[in-house]
């Protein structure tokens, strides 16, 4: 235990270094362009310059991560998770629950068809490049895992060799109530893309009767 734990100390110092260092940076190149940008933008430039940072970061708490299968708990401390399972605070998606009396071909039908009515296009400027069942076993065992795929800006392109960042949304259909979990793959915030994609299913899920809460920012 103490050899892992020492081995594991050159890492993670490295790894702080480095992101301080682009914080740093980032921190110098916003303050040059302060005088040629107008106030107005200064706060999204300011979110973009930092990203960096913050995915260095979140490679290691993702690394460090344990998944104990479909709806494993959040990694301590994770900023781009929520899940239904032994998660607490920030982290906790409450269950959602339908009507009472609803049979269990009805309950997989309205899962499904509220899943499959998510915009290919994206919704509140997430999600842009679509979505696809990765595993679908609705009708069998009533869970699936999803993969929604970001659009590929500066920082795609930059930190994701080009390709759209990834998140994944499991869901998990028990006898009187549902489990949720999305997360993202990279980086330690996820600017809040989780809790838009799970608010959106929620408030479709509630047009049809359901129980399922929002996720307050």
């Amino acid at each position: 235990m103490m050899a892992t734990f020492s081995q594991r100390q050159p890492r993670c110092r490295s790894l702080l270094i480095v992101a301080c260092c682009a914080a740093m940076c980032a921190r110098f190149l916003l303050r040059a362009q302060t005088f040629v940008q107008p106030a107005k933008h200064v706060s999204h430039r300011r979110r973009e310059l930092l990203l960096p940072a913050v995915l260095l970061l979140g490679q290691e708490m993702r690394a460090e991560a344990k998944e104990a299968g479909p709806l494993a708990p959040c990694p301590s401390g994770a900023n781009n998770c929520w899940s239904a399972n032994g998660a607490s605070g920030k982290n906790q998606i409450p269950l959602w629950v339908f009507p009472k009396g609803t049979e269990s071909n009805a309950v997989i039908a309205a899962v499904r068809s509220v899943l499959e009515s998510y915009p290919q296009t994206g919704q509140d400027d997430i999600d842009a490049n679509g979505w696809s069942f990765a595993v679908d076993e609705l009708s069998s065992t009533g869970y699936a895992r999803l993969e929604y795929k970001s659009k590929v800006g500066v920082f795609a392109g930059l930190f994701n060799g080009g390709k759209p960042f990834i998140d994944d949304l499991e869901i998990l259909i028990e006898a009187d109530k549902v489990c949720i979990r999305s997360s993202s793959r990279v980086g330690d915030s996820d600017l809040g893309v989780n809790r838009k994609r799970i608010n959106y299913i929620a408030s479709k899920l509630r047009e049809k009767g359901w129980d399922a809460p929002e996720l307050k920012a």
